[in-house]
């Protein structure tokens, strides 16, 4: 619904002013997505948890809210979660039927999976509803994610009495 009797005021640097005639301004509710991952430099076979927040600015209600989460082919699949609502996965695609959201409310999802491959991970998220959305440059969102290999760092060495330990330069282990 328009805000009606909005009046601009502007004045200038003399002090004098002047007042607009009454007008009404319409309001849009807009739907957000943000998204994050739980590290830029994942581990291959190490958990991953992408954090997705989905927002409704307001000022009315949102209903028919769904988000699809669409995840990289080089991971599997572990788990979710949501504040709000319930979601489903098919085929590396998780889609979370949020539902009704309230004026100026927010929804977090998270979807952990793990990394079966080396290399750069790609994440991908959108944010829908049953309403036309009037700013829909921000219901969408990517992440990025490098996976490399495990490491392992000795700080310290033991050793017990009698035997002897002996670092030279960098030792590295397969494992």
């Amino acid at each position: 619904d328009p805000s009606p009797g909005v009046i601009i005021r502007a004045t200038d640097f003399a002090g004098r002013f002047g007042l607009s005639s009454p007008f009404a301004v319409a309001t849009t509710n807009d739907l957000a997505v943000q998204l994050a991952a739980s590290t830029n430099a994942a581990t291959l076979y190490a958990a991953l948890t992408y954090h997705l927040l989905v927002t409704n600015s307001g000022p009315e209600a949102s209903s028919t809210v769904f988000a699809t989460n669409t995840l990289p082919a080089n991971v599997n699949f572990i788990s979710f979660s949501a504040s709000q609502g319930t979601c489903n996965v098919s085929n590396g695609v998780v889609v979370c039927d949020i539902g009704t959201m309230a004026s100026g409310s927010s929804v977090s999802i998270a979807i952990t999976a793990v990394p079966n491959a080396l290399g750069t991970l790609l994440n991908r998220v959108a944010v829908v509803r049953s309403a036309p959305e009037a700013h829909p440059e921000n219901n969408s969102a990517s992440v990025t994610t490098t996976v490399s290999m495990p490491s392992i760092t000795f700080n310290d060495a033991f050793s017990p009495e009698g035997n002897s330990v002996t670092s030279r330069g960098t030792n590295i282990f397969v494992v």
